[in-house]
């Protein structure tokens, strides 16, 4: 798979790429596609919830 940056950074501009999230448990994920439903980024972060002052 070749990233074609200015491809991908025109597609960001004109609003043709979508953004996934996934809030978990434990990690929250997130993937950006292109128009032609391509991965050009994906990322995550490790989390842990608390039950802090009843919240």
């Amino acid at each position: 798979m070749s990233l074609d940056i200015n491809k991908i950074k025109e597609q960001i501009e004109n609003g043709t790429t979508s953004l996934g999230i996934e809030l978990g448990s434990t990690r929250i994920k997130a993937v950006l596609i292109g128009e032609d439903h391509t991965p050009i980024a994906s990322g995550s972060h490790d989390w842990e919830n608390r039950y802090v002052d009843h919240i």
